[in-house]
Parts: structure tokens; sequence; C-alpha cells
């Protein structure tokens, strides 16, 4: 009775405000004959297929009619659906046809498909070509443009020809990669349809639909193809590969398990199956990401947890359909997940003996197999679920005379339940999520909880005039479960910090064997016209704990934000430009303020396609409670940062940004850094990134540790001066639209010395002076004696805190896609990796540059063969 009201209240909110808007249609027309697809659209059919015209500009112009004309033409058979595009140009040799590696989103023209085929108006797919036939597909969700997952790589085919006139593309997209409901009605089915194309050296992206630049929404704009009488039957896809691998690295001839070659083979597979016309099964079994690209270096001194993208296609694919926030507010607090994919592969968390001589083990759980069922019922049911599992991992050990072996990675299952009940012609949603993760562990004393379960329930509803209005929500709960040590070692990490001394409004008591929490969020927004703005509050218990499989960084928090922003995307003095306010606080619920501050962000682009942003941010005085990791709440002082970029036409052969940011803080902090970029075309085959980055970094009270002097915890902290630097490097390189090389590099350097050494008297002190008070720092050996209170007499020591960090990451893959859905990897990487103690200690970058290729290396050559086989 309660869902019932509710819907019929969503009803009448989203139905009373919402303004009609006409719908661009075209009918689908059957082929009766076979198609070629050459790009040259001399089939009989094409004369006899309807035509899709009349583009209008999304940008630059919104509204306005398309520089240049454009027809397209549809036609659809028993296995595939077939779109012709005849894209006029006025300026044909001004046409950009940059060669490309698949799935490219640089410089060049292109020409769109977006299917809704579940007609949901929140969800499509995207198949796009360029005027040299380089593919591109991603996967749409959340109803906003841009909003893809362009890790989504389906099988289909396109060609495209060029003459005098301009140029042509033509598609085939079998219903075999696209997911909708065989159910229709006598007039056929329905599906939503956009058609784009852009044209580069204008910047201008046209559709067939009209969508307004400034109006919210993006597949509930679509058009409709009408008519398609098209079965979804049972799908059967395979992708079985063969992997060979040598590592060649540095080590000990001492050690016993040093091998300075090693060979490595494996084997493994993913499939597809369609299990009804509306689920499909996804599998896959000993998966390998070798070309995988590398993770950037950083050295993080924040005790928090950095977050990294997934970029391994098997859990990017379809990664919408699991997809739920915990916070909405990531321009702020960063981002927080229930399902963060990169959880499942893990780095081992266990360590061998600290005494071992020698160690051999592996440095990430070893993924055993996954599968995930996912699809929408013709009812609107969206359903996800993926299920993981992980192998135990053990190190051996040496240790003088005796060896032997211990597990560092128990085994473990991953699992994700997510169902969402799309209505009101997808105005409104509501969802649940539940997450579990097992893992078997055989005694009582692991670090590791046995058990976590995370459920949650969420909803949204889009009302008000053209559905610009947003109101959502979520309450999410979770419990973990183990051995007293297991949940202790939770309940002290940098999420949580229960055994701070000062908190009073929980209990910390060792030898729980759970811990069980909630987080609740609610926002309210305006998503379309100039005018935009958000409302939102969120609220997270002490005990809440999501990051066995989820991803968050803080609980015990109630978190407000305000936005409001303007937006002009007329031309008129610029091509366009926007501005952004936001403010936000946030406390414990003990009432400890851990965060009060405001932004102004700008962006404009001029006509010349010059583009400036900046934006200027204060931090006032708060406390953290999790700085002192374990001690009590540290009062923080106010900061200011201003940061600022300037970005040149993106349309020419040598492309550059130049970005840069000071951060001043009230007492004493100061960082500085520069992130300029160029971007070389040197031919339409070749692209070439570079970004140097160099940051300066000074802190009057770095944190070090906590020390004890005579049973008294004692907080250290020092004077840091930091100099980080990187130099990204990319090149792509493209022989054929499907064989290409790419090469990635990033030399990475970070050396931080200490100066003054401070000890924490009044953590919560308005001063500096009062909050801290130096003490007298002695070289001892490797550390410093301490001697805090300046008697003459040391109290205790510390190693020393200097570092030095260097590392070299560099990838080389060709790829060569030997047809549809089967491709061949030959990767290079290497891997650098040391500090000062390797190389000789550096005076200045350049030397430290050099002393990078002095530290030794760990050499992987990897062949990989995968073939696509499908019924």
């Amino acid at each position: 009775m309660r869902n019932s009201s509710l819907l019929v209240l969503c009803s009448f909110l989203a139905a009373s405000s919402a303004r009609a808007q006409p719908v661009q249609t075209i009918n689908a027309t059957q082929a009766q004959s076979s198609i070629r697809i050459d790009g040259r659209f001399d089939e009989a059919a094409w004369s006899s297929a309807p035509v899709a015209s009349g583009f209008t500009q999304h940008l630059p112009s919104s509204g306005a009619p398309a520089t240049q004309s454009t027809e397209v033409r549809i036609l659809y058979d028993n296995s595939a659906i077939f779109i012709a595009f005849t894209l006029n140009d006025t300026a044909p040799d001004s046409i950009a046809a940059t060669l490309a590696r698949r799935d490219f989103a640089g410089y060049s023209d292109w020409a769109h498909v977006y299917l809704d085929s579940y007609h949901d108006r929140r969800t499509a797919f995207r198949f796009s070509v360029n005027p040299a036939g380089v593919k591109s597909d991603a996967a749409i969700s959340g109803d906003e443009l841009g909003n893809e997952q362009p890790g989504w790589d389906a099988v289909w085919d396109a060609a495209v020809t060029r003459d005098s006139t301009g140029w042509r593309a033509e598609f085939r997209i079998p219903l075999t990669q696209l997911r909708f409901s065989s159910v229709a009605s006598g007039d056929g089915q329905t599906w939503g349809l956009q058609l784009g194309r852009r044209i580069a050296r204008r910047n201008e992206l046209s559709v067939w639909a009209p969508l307004p630049a400034t109006a919210s929404g993006f597949v509930s704009r679509f058009g409709e193809l009408r008519g398609l009488a098209v079965r979804s039957g049972r799908r059967l896809e395979t992708v079985p590969y063969v992997l060979g691998r040598v590592t060649r690295e540095p080590g000990a001839r001492a050690n016993p398990f040093y091998r300075p070659n090693q060979l490595a083979s494996s084997v493994g597979a993913d499939l597809k199956y369609g299990l009804t016309t509306d689920l499909t099964l996804t599998a896959t079994l000993n998966p390998d990401f070798g070309q995988v690209e590398a993770d950037p270096s950083e050295v993080n001194l924040t005790g928090l947890e950095t977050f990294l993208t997934e970029k391994r296609p098997f859990f990017v694919e379809g990664a919408d359909i699991f997809q739920m926030e915990i916070s909405e507010a990531s321009w702020i607090h960063g981002t927080e997940e229930v399902f963060y994919s990169r959880r499942v592969g893990r780095a081992v968390q266990g360590r061998p003996p600290r005494d071992a001589d020698y160690v051999d083990h592996e440095q990430a759980a070893r993924i055993i197999g996954a599968a995930k069922i996912s699809g929408k019922t013709s009812n609107g049911f969206a359903v996800g679920l993926l299920s993981a599992a992980t192998g135990a991992e053990h190190a051996e050990f040496v240790t003088g005379d005796n060896s032997g072996r211990v597990m560092i990675e128990p085994r473990t299952s991953y699992s994700v339940l997510r169902v969402n009940r799309e209505a009101l012609q997808g105005r409104a949603a509501f969802g649940s999520v539940l997450t579990a993760t097992l893992r078997n562990i055989t005694d009582d004393v692991s670090m590791i909880p046995a058990s976590s379960y995370v459920g949650g329930l969420d909803g949204r509803l889009r009302f008000g005039p053209d559905n610009g209005w947003d109101l959502s929500g979520s309450f999410i709960g979770s419990r973990i479960g183990g051995g007293a040590r297991a949940i202790d070692a939770v309940r002290r990490n940098s999420v949580h910090r229960h055994q701070r001394p000062d908190a009073t409004h929980f209990d910390y008591s060792p030898g729980e064997t759970s811990l069980a929490g909630y987080s609740a969020t609610t926002s309210v927004g305006k998503n379309d016209g100039s005018w935009r703005g958000s409302l939102g509050a969120h609220l997270i218990s002490p005990g809440f704990d999501a990051n066995d499989l989820g991803f968050h960084t803080s609980s015990d928090v109630s978190r407000a934000h305000f936005l409001l922003g303007y937006q002009d995307l007329r031309p008129a003095r610029f091509r366009k430009w926007w501005g952004w306010w936001n403010t936000w606080a946030a406390f414990t619920q003990a009432g400890e303020q851990t965060g009060l501050g405001t932004q102004l962000n700008g962006n404009v682009e001029f006509h010349n396609l010059w583009f400036l942003a900046g934006a200027a941010r204060r931090d006032q005085s708060v406390l953290s409670p999790t700085i002192l990791r374990g001690g009590p709440a540290l009062r923080l002082p106010g900061r200011s940062r201003l940061s600022l970029s300037l970005a040149s036409d993106p349309r020419r052969t040598v492309a550059t940004t130049i970005a840069g940011s000071v951060t001043r803080g009230d007492q004493g902090e100061l960082i500085k850094r520069i992130a300029p970029a160029l971007t070389l075309r040197p031919s339409p085959r070749a692209e070439v990134w570079i970004q140097p980055v160099i940051q300066w970094t000074r802190d009057p009270a770095q944190w070090l540790g906590q020390f004890q002097d005579s049973g008294t915890p004692v907080h250290l902290a020092g004077s840091l001066d930091q100099t980080t630097a990187s130099l990204t490097t990319r090149l792509n390189l493209s022989f054929t639209r499907d064989l290409s090389l790419q090469v990635y590099a990033q030399p990475f350097s970070s050396e931080g010395r200490y100066g003054t050494l401070r000890q924490v008297v009044s953590p919560r002190a308005g001063n500096f002076a009062n909050r801290f008070r130096d003490v007298a720092a002695t070289r001892s050996g490797s550390g410093y004696s301490i001697d805090r209170d300046l008697d003459g007499q040391a109290d205790f020591l510390v190693g020393d805190p200097a570092f030095d960090v260097k590392e070299l990451k560099t990838n080389v893959v060709v790829r060569w896609e030997m047809r549809p859905g089967s491709s061949m990897f030959l990767v290079w990487s290497q891997g650098r990796n040391g500090s000062a103690a390797d190389v000789n200690r550096p005076d200045d970058l350049w030397t430290d540059a050099r002393d990078l290729f002095r530290l030794p290396a760990t050499n992987v050559l990897l062949l990989k063969v995968s073939t696509w086989v499908g019924w």
C-alpha cells in the first residue's frame, strides 16, 4: 500500500509539471536482400528506406541548423541493424580523419549512432566511426551525455568512403550485441534513437533529435525508431585466450627463490550467453589483464587510501548497472561507492615473518574466475549479479637454515546484487543493493574480517518543468564479522580511529567480533536551464564500513552542501562560459566540526577554442579526528587555494595547456604545483601527449608517528620540505585502423627532507605555537635521539623520516584486431624503483632523472592471443 501511494505521488509530481515535447520518429525498413558493408550504399534496399535529416546543433549554437547537411537511412533483418550516413561537407579537404586505435576519443570528425534498445529512456549503446574507419563504442547510463563506459567493446562492423561531396559511413550492428525485449505491439517494437555528427574543425556536435544544451537528460530526449520486428534469441559468444610471458628481474644469487628469467603460460576464456531474452551471463575463467596500463606512481602521506580507476575489461563492461554512490557530492568529499571492483584481486593483506631472510609470494590475489548476470526485463527491472573468487595466496620464506610457508591472503568470494525498477517512463527509479565478502579464515586471530555484508536502498525522481529537477536519496547498512583482532584492526584503521582518546560519543573496547553501521543521504537539485544548483545532506555512523567491497575514507560524519551555478552556452561575447559556487560543512556525531569551506569555479571557452578555467577555494580551521592516526583530534589551520589553467586551440598540430595552483595555509603551509601539457599530432596516424608535473610542498607539521616515552604516548610531527616530479608520456601510433602501437612512460621522483621536529602538546589549541612544542633531535646512527622535555637526556629514538622515492614505469603495447572481437597483444613493460639507498642522493631534478636509469629493472614480455567465436 505504501509503495502504491508513493508511486501515485511520484506520478502526480512528474506528470503535473512536465512539458510535452514533440518526438522525432523514423520507421525502420526490413531489408529484402543482403547488405554489404562497404560504405557505398549501392544495394536497392537503401533507396527505399526513410531518411532522417534536419540535424540541429547541440553545440556551439544550440538549436540552430547544422552547418553541414546529414542524411541517415536505417534497415534491419533477422540478424542486424544497418545504418547508412551521408555526411555532406562543403570543405571535404578539411575533414579530420585521424587514424587511431579503437575507442580513440581525440580530434576527429565522427558519425554517432545511439540506440536505447530497452526504450527505458535512461540507458543506451553508442556506436561511432570516423572518416578513417576507426570504430568506437560505449554503454551509456544515467541519462547523461558523456556518462559512458568505453570499456564496453561490442562485435560489430563499419566501413567508410570519401569523395568530393564529403564522406559516407555504413554500420552493421548485430542484434546479438544489443539488449532488448522481444515483446512488441501489433505495430512492432519501438527503440529510442539518436543520431549525431561531430565536425572537428568547428567543434560542432549536431543531432537528429533536438538536444538543448541547457536541458537536463540525454537518453530521455532521444527520438524513436519504430516498426521493428526482431527477436532476441539465445546468444552464445566465447573468447578463449592463450598467453605466454617471460619475466627478467634483478635479485640476489644467494636467494633460493631467485630466477633471473621466469617463464609462464596460461589459458583462459571469456564467455557470454543469453540466458533469456532479457538476461545475459558474462563469465571469465582464469583472467589475465597483462595488457592493462600500470597505475600512476605516488607518495601518499595522508594515511587515507587512494581511489584507483578500474581498467580491467571484465569489470569495466557493464559497471554502471552495479553502481551506487555512498555520497553524491564527490566533487567535495571524493569518490565513495558501495561496489569498488578494484577490491577483487587486491594486493595481499598479510605479511610473511619479519625476520625472514628470503621471501617469495605474489603481490596480489589471483582471480580464479568471475561471472555476472545482467539485463533489463520488459517490466522495467534492471538486474545485475556479479560474483568473483580469488585463490588463497601463500608466502614461502627462508630464515637461516629453516624454511616455511604461511598464508598471506585467504580464499575469498565477492558478490554484489543490484536491482533497479524504472517507473514513469524513466523519470523515477527505486533500487536496492547487496554485497557480500566471505573469506575462508580458519583461525580467530586473523587480522582480516571473515565476512562483510552491505545492503542499501536508493531512489530518484525527476519532476518540475521539463523534468529539470531531481530528488534522490539512499540508505545503506553494513556489518562485518570475524575474530576480535580483525574487528579491532578495522576499528583502529584510517576510516574509523575508534581508539582516539578524546572521543566521547562511542565506546572503544577491544574484543568485539562484529561492527555495524549505516549511511543515509538525500539531495534535491535543478539540472536544466541556465541556473542550476543542488542541496544535499549525508550522515555516516561511526560503525559504518563498506570497504571490503566498496570504497570510502571516512565514517562518523554529518555533511551538508549547497551548490549554485550559471551557464551561458549561447555564442556571444564568448563561445560559452559557466561559473559555480559551492559551500559545505561537516561534523562528527559529537558535534566536532571537521569541514567548512567554500569554492568558486569559472570556465570560459573563446571563439578561437582557447579555454580558460580557474578556481578559488577556502577551507576554514577545523578538527581532524584521524590525522594523528588514533591520537586525539587535531586542529587544522585554515588554507586557501587558487588554481588556473589555460588551454590552446585543440585543433592545431601543436596544442598546449598551462596549469598550476598555489595552496597557502594560515600557519606556514605552502604547496605550489605546475602541470603543463603538450599534445603533438605530426600526422593523422600519430599523437604524442606529454605532461610534466612538479610540486613543491612545505608543511610545518607533517605527522611522523606515535612513540612511547616511559609508557606515555608522544605524537611527533616535523617540518617537511618535499619535491615531487613526474613526466607522463603517451604515444599513439596507428599503422592501420586494426594495428596500433601505444607507449606509456612515467618517470617519478619524490624527495622529502625534515627540519624541526615537534611534539603535539595541545591538539585543539587555536594557535600553532600552542598546539606544538619543538623537541631536540640529535642524529644517532640511522635515526634521531629525541629529547622532548629539553633536559639534555634522550627520551626515545626515532628512525630517519626522510625519503627519496624513485620509479619508472613503461608499457609498450602492440594491438592487432585480427577481426571483430579477436585480438593479439604484444606487450613489453619495464619497472624501475628504489630510493636514496640505491642511487646517489640527487642534487636537483636533472640528477634525479639520470639516476632513475641506474636503478635495477624488471622487464616483462607478454604475448596474448584471443579469438571471438559466436553462435
